[in-house]
């Protein structure tokens, strides 16, 4: 694979990802979309979830899901978002994780 600067116009450069090996990532996308995923555990509904970085302009969408092995069923939502944080809201007060995939710019 050549070096950025010889890389074709809006083809995909794995180098643009970071932080893939951990539970926490990112990847800007050649037209300045950024996809951020990571994990969030926590207790009580309505916690606040702090991006480990901000999208430097705003986010535009959250989707989460629940990460836990112990059968926990709950509806998760997403809302309040900014470009630093989002609002998670999961139906009780079960500590646990929840897994998300952000898209912003």
């Amino acid at each position: 694979m050549g070096s950025r600067a010889t890389q074709p116009r809006g083809q995909w450069d794995p180098r643009t990802i970071t932080g893939g090996n951990d539970s926490n990532g990112s990847e800007t996308q050649p037209n300045g979309t950024i996809t951020k995923w990571g994990k969030f555990t926590g207790k009580a509904d309505n916690a606040a979830c702090t991006f480990p970085v901000a999208f430097p302009n705003a986010c535009f969408q959250v989707i989460v899901c629940n990460a836990l092995n112990d059968n926990w069923t709950a509806e998760t939502a997403s809302y309040n978002l900014s470009a630093a944080s989002f609002n998670l809201s999961w139906g009780g007060t079960h500590t646990g994780d929840i897994r998300y995939i952000a898209i912003g710019r």
